[in-house]
């Protein structure tokens, strides 16, 4: 068959289509690789050299994250053809072997089970749909199913050959719901419309005897409705045909006679082979002389795989122009139908075009509600199209990202209510969580020459030049061009003096001139400059004063004075002086120290440098030889090493096979500190020398604050602050005895607040933030919120949030609350892991944060709370760890009459001792992160918070009533505080119910009596006399309790059962007709204007009438199973066991015309006058020739408890229709 065999030719195929990402990776053009990316940065920084609007560039990101699920997961099988979720907000995943039930958590599988007919019909699963009802169906390679939602079980539709009012075949493609709640199925043999009153099918099929009438083709692919109402059909090779449901009426849309798909795609594809341009530039548009050779009038292709319908926001009527019909075809892409002006407009791959679409096959559509289309293809992934733009942007599998698309093959999509792409591919499905792409992932990926030559990034520079610089530890420089659209690599070439002089970057600076400044680890200092695209070389150089002290720099800082400052890795600190090409100590007058009581006080001058004319490197405390690259000796700087290296190449790409020169040597601080930096070696400030950081430290970050001090963050020695102009330097270190001090001497990263603040990052002590006027410091730490206490990089954004990596991922502090929110790899952050200083905030206002897998580049403002409250369900229940499923026996009770998910009240016997419920908050974000509250009412006062935790154990309970509730937060905190609840009652043993204490009670009194016969017996001689008055007095006690308890369930005044063995009774025949699932029936009158009768007549004349109504009842419920009782004052109840509405009615008509023939007159009535007279004798209405008639209005309700429902809803219909007998006026019944 067409689809086995589609299959399998795709699956042996090798598709010749490159792998890139849309982002990065433009096939090369010219010399330099152009990329998509820097359409972001260009709309971010130079939006006015574009002309796409902020809305498709807000969409385009460099690596969406996208989560996969697999059979890994539980998944019970990766090909996923459809998708859908049902009212409850599971999600449901069709596959190639079962249904897929998913949570968020786990997967329940559906299979088809052999003689069992409520199972599912078929494991294949082609299309799902969920109704408005709720009702989900399910369409397979044999039958369509009706999934029971209450019950967990199927029902199944076959096609019939005796039967025309079956589905024309049971080959289910394709289902859909219009707008009046039909149900339409696609299948290989015609298509069907669902009748639900008359359970059939009516079908729609080819007709060889009238074919242009009748459906082109029987193999039905895809199914919509457009808004006037007409059923647009896309089949295999019948193309598109239009179907009026009023009428019956057909119109067809296919391929132009004698010219396939394929020589149109050939012929339109050779007429613009000449002048290609993309569809989103000026010249596409501006061309109006020349016919579109994409636009005909003309079907490209006769088999439609998809069809979505989308209306034209130009049109304010609902008219057949108002609509936009969009084809996926088997091999002519996609297609837009204009059915107004009757044209098709292809949308083809275009190897020369990257925002083109990237596979010519299109297996599945879905509108966005902003708009856009997304498109699966067969091969090219997934496309995100842009029509008012005409831009498609492609997503497609990386192998060296787990993280993108699973596979290339798309079949099935399903947006969200929550912003969610589910994607169905052959390997799984994958999530993509629209509203959660803030971060942006730039990644090294081997195959793309465009992308990062490395994954570990170090450094970035924001130049006002428009180049965007990366810094990468063995994968040298790249620049992203701006404004050329370039994307540029400078590496390290070994024996080419040309070339970066190390691959390991560092530290990165423009200077005032917009020249570059770069720092390498082990390959010294280099400086290029743009204009003449060359570089110069600074290099520790032997017996050579005034050279660069160490080549393993650490940081660069160029101050307000437009000083460069360079920080090494062991050597301190050096500046550059331009004008006389030399490297120069920082000059250190006085040291001011703190002890532990935070006391200042001055280092001896034997620490000091010495200042003199030139203070260059060659100082009487040169570095120790033992460190990597340099002598005790010094040397003039710079030799022809170091002069501009001159290259006429202007935007080639510098390329090696080769990284560093030394990979090996010199590992960095944040893997390998210094066990003497430990947070808890002792204090420098605490000896009689303390070090000189600036002179022979490890110094990792350099920034500055307003009053012009330098903040310096040595490794292994603390915090410095110097002023370059007086040389006076402030050390400030830990101090074990001081919980103010600095956490730890290991400082990776300093930044200094717009406030004055001074935050500084450290390994091993978290977080700090320095009071520059008390010198104190306040500390962060994991106790407060952070993820790890290694901080890497400290950022503030424009609303005054601190940002700040670590190894734990991204961390946003509030320092005015001091509330911390923490980010991970679910939402899109490169790796947990980040890299030590390696962050920037651009000219933009976004931030970047390298790690070891790329850099994460986002604006802070847009990086917000979810506001979406999930739905909470319960998913399963347990007795004594045993899921309970729908009407399974349990000790011979079906405790679950429907799915535990809709089911609102549990009764359970005592002897379920240990129950459970499972639960989940359907929040697909990140549901690991979602947290969990619950409480049993009746049973606990304060709710269980228990974190991520999914399930309730209760053991033991009491007999009695409770409320089980259960709410949930999603991933980013906000709760439903709604949730789920479910009633829950524990039907105590017969041992501690009222009728078994009133018996116990008995007992023992026999016991005490049988007892006190005993002793009587003993002593008979001598207490005969006693022993009579004691039999007299117990037989007393026996009357007593027997009138007791007669006056416990009757009414005192007419006899009849009272209130309360009303409600007995009542539970009682509702328990029974529950079993032999027959109805009840219940009764409650009301006499009429009785409060004027007492008004008039008096209380005694009242409770005659009461008694005389009371006979009169008994005699009209002869059976013995019936019960009349007094209901409350004028009211009455009777139950009927066993009687329908019909008998109800008959017995409610017949008490009503009894009591309307009662005659009053036999009666003495007391009498009582306005005046207060007292007169015996017959009623003042007769007196005044107007009898006294009784009436009764009766209310009737007839439930069975096999339906559903209690007998409080059974008294609340009946008494709902007494009020509407009462409403309608006297003497009336009502049911």
């Amino acid at each position: 068959m067409i689809e086995e065999e589609e299959r399998e030719k795709v699956r042996r195929r090798n598709f010749p289509f490159p792998t890139f990402s849309p982002f990065f990776s433009f096939p090369p053009l010219i010399s330099s690789i152009p990329f998509l990316v820097l359409i972001l940065f260009s709309f971010l920084l130079f939006s006015s050299l574009l002309f796409s609007p902020p809305q498709l560039l807000s969409q385009l990101g460099p690596h969406l994250l996208f989560r996969t699920l697999s059979i890994e997961q539980g998944l019970s099988q990766n090909s996923v053809l459809s998708i859908t979720c049902d009212h409850h907000g599971f999600l449901w995943f069709g596959t190639e072997s079962g249904l897929n039930k998913f949570d968020g958590y786990k997967f329940t599988v559906y299979l088809p089970v052999e003689g069992n007919p409520r199972s599912l019909s078929n494991s294949w699963i082609n299309a799902l749909l969920t109704d408005r009802l709720g009702t989900l169906w399910v369409g397979t390679e044999n039958g369509l199913n009706q999934y029971l939602h209450s019950r967990d079980e199927f029902i199944r539709y076959f096609h019939d050959p005796t039967n025309p009012n079956s589905l024309s075949s049971s080959r289910i493609f394709c289902l859909y719901e219009d707008r009046d709640g039909r149900l339409w199925v696609g299948t290989d043999s015609g298509l069907n419309l669902f009748d639900p009153p008359h359970n059939r099918f009516i079908r729609y099929q080819h007709d060889p005897a009238n074919p242009s009438a009748t459906l082109s083709s029987d193999n039905i692919r895809a199914i919509a409705q457009d808004s006037t109402g007409f059923i647009w059909v896309g089949t295999v090779g019948g193309g598109l045909n239009r179907l009026d449901p009023a009428t019956g009426q057909v119109t067809q849309f296919r391929a132009s006679d004698g010219v396939s798909a394929d020589a149109n795609r050939k012929k339109s594809s050779s007429s613009t082979s000449s002048s290609q341009s993309y569809p989103h530039s000026k010249s596409s548009k501006s061309s109006s002389s020349t016919k579109d050779p994409s636009v005909s009038n003309s079907l490209p292709d006769n088999t439609i795989l998809a069809l979505l319908i989308a209306p034209q926001q130009t049109s304010a009527i609902a008219t057949p122009s108002s609509d936009i019909i969009w084809l996926g075809t088997n091999s002519s892409g996609l297609v837009r139908f204009d059915p107004a002006s009757n044209e098709f407009k292809v949308y083809q791959h275009q190897a020369a075009n990257p925002t083109s679409l990237s596979d010519n096959s299109v297996n599945c559509l879905f509108l966005d509600p902003d708009g856009t289309i997304w498109a699966g293809t067969n091969a090219g992934g997934l496309n995100h199209f842009y029509p008012a733009r005409e831009v498609f942007i492609p997503y497609l599998h990386q192998a060296v990202d787990p993280f993108s698309l699973a596979d290339n093959r798309v079949v099935s999509l399903y947006l969200a209510p929550d912003r969610i792409l589910w994607v169905g591919t052959y390997r799984g499905i994958s999530q993509l969580n629209l509203h959660r792409q803030n971060f942006l992932r730039f990644l090294s990926n081997p195959a793309d020459p465009s992308s990062l030559f490395h994954p570990e990034v170090r450094a970035f520079c924001d130049s006002s030049s428009g180049l965007f610089w990366v810094g990468t530890d063995g994968g040298g420089l790249t620049a992203f061009d701006r404004r050329k659209m370039h994307t540029l690599h400078y590496r390290h070439i070994p024996g080419s003096p040309n070339s970066l002089s190390s691959d390991r970057v560092f530290s990165i600076v423009e200077d005032r001139d917009g020249t570059i400044w770069i720092g390498t680890y082990g390959g010294g200092l280099n400086h290029f400059n743009p204009k003449t695209n060359t570089f110069t070389h600074y290099r520790s150089l032997l017996l050579q004063p005034g050279s660069l002290v160490e080549d393993r720099i650490r940081s660069l800082f160029i101050d307000s004075h437009g000083r460069l400052w360079v920080g090494t890795d062991g050597s301190g600190l050096v500046s550059y002086d331009r004008q006389a090409n030399r490297f120069t100590r920082a000059k250190v007058a006085e040291i001011i120290i703190t002890n532990e009581n935070n006391e200042l006080s001055t280092a001896p001058e034997s620490m000091l440098i010495p200042y003199n004319s030139t203070n260059s490197t060659d100082s009487p405390n040169p570095p120790s030889s033992e460190k990597k690259g340099m002598s005790d000796s010094t040397s003039t700087g710079p030799s022809l090493q170091n002069s501009p290296s001159s290259s006429t190449r202007k935007d080639s790409i510098w390329a090696s096979s080769e990284f560093s020169n030394d990979p090996q040597a010199a590992a960095s601080a944040d893997s390998s500190p210094n066990p003497s930096n430990s947070p808890n070696s002792p204090n420098p400030s605490n000896s009689p020398n303390p070090p000189n950081p600036l002179l022979d430290g490890r110094i990792f970050s350099i920034t500055e604050d307003k009053s012009g001090y330098l903040w310096i963050g040595c490794y292994g020695d603390g915090l410095v602050r110097y002023h370059p102009e007086s040389g006076q330097l402030l050390h400030l270190t830990h101090n074990p005895l001081n919980p103010k001090s600095l956490s730890s001497n290991s400082v990776i990263n300093v930044y200094v607040s717009p406030s004055g603040s001074v935050w500084v990052g450290t390994n091993g002590g978290g977080l700090n933030c320095l009071d520059p006027v008390t010198l104190t410091f306040t500390r962060y730490t994991e106790s407060q919120g952070l993820p790890s206490s290694v901080i890497y990089g400290i950022l503030e954004d424009d609303d005054g949030y601190l940002w700040f990596s670590s190894n734990r991922g991204l961390s946003r502090l509030d320092p005015r609350t001091g509330q911390i929110r923490n980010f991970d790899t679910t939402d899109g952050l490169q790796s947990y892991e980040f890299n030590g200083n390696a962050c920037l905030k651009g000219r933009d206002g976004f931030l970047y944060f390298g790690g070891i897998n790329g850099f994460n580049a986002f604006n802070p403002k847009e990086i917000k709370t979810s506001d979406y409250r999930p739905p909470v369900v319960l998913t399963s229940f347990f007795i004594s760890n045993i899921p309970i499923k729908p009407g399974q026996s349990v000790d011979g009770k079906v405790v679950l009459e429907r799915s535990i998910s809709e089911t609102d009240s549990l009764e359970l016997f005592w002897k379920h001792r240990v129950i459970a419920f499972e639960f989940a908050g359907l929040d697909y974000t990140s549901p690991e992160k979602n947290q969990y509250a619950y409480i049993l009412e009746g049973f606990e006062k304060d709710w269980n918070y228990v974190g991520t935790r999914r399930f309730a154990s209760y053991s033991n309970l009491p007999p009695g009533r409770y409320t089980f509730r259960v709410k949930a937060s999603n991933s980013d905190g906000l709760w439903n505080e709604t949730g789920a609840s479910l009633s829950l009652r524990i039907i105590p043993p017969f041992w501690r119910t009222w009728w078994f204490y009133l018996l116990e009670m008995f007992v023992v009194a026999g016991a005490l009596y049988g007892l006190y016969k005993y002793r009587l017996n003993r002593i008979r001689h001598r207490q005969q006399e006693l022993e009579r008055l004691v039999a007299q007095r117990t037989d007393e006690l026996k009357l007593a309790n027997e009138k007791l308890r007669l006056l416990a369930i009757t009414d005192e005044l007419t006899g009849l059962a009272n209130y309360r063995r009303f409600r007995d009774f009542l539970e009682y025949e509702w328990r029974r007709a529950h079993r032999s699932k027959k109805p009840v029936s219940l009764i409650i009158a009301d006499l009429d204007d009785f409060k004027l009768f007492n008004d008039t007549y008096g209380h005694q004349a009242g409770d005659e009438c009461l008694k005389q109504v009371a006979l009169l009842m008994l005699k009209c419920c002869q059976r013995s199973s019936d019960l009349v009782c007094r209901y409350g004052g004028d009211e009455f109840a009777v139950v009927l066991p066993e009687t329908d509405t019909a008998g109800a009615f008959i017995v409610a008509e017949r008490i009503r015309e009894l009591v309307a023939r009662i005659d009053l007159r036999s009666l003495n009535f007391r009498q009582i006058r306005e005046m207060g007279e007292v007169d015996e004798g017959r009623p003042k209405s007769e007196a005044n020739h107007q009898p006294w008639k009784l009436t009764v209005c009766l209310g009737c309700a007839t439930m069975n408890p096999v339906e559903g429902g209690n007998t409080n809803e059974l008294i609340a219909k009946a008494d709902q229709a007494l009020y509407q007998a009462k409403s309608s006026g006297k003497n009336r019944t009502r049911v």
